[in-house]
């Protein structure tokens, strides 16, 4: 996984966690 695809999945995974108030477990799929 390059750069700038770690950073759009880390970027992804924040915003789940804000919107969606998902717990951890679940941003393991990503």
């Amino acid at each position: 996984m390059n750069e700038q695809m770690s950073a759009l999945t880390a970027k992804l995974r924040e915003s789940l966690q804000e919107e969606m108030r998902l717990p951890p477990e679940a941003l393991r799929l990503f």
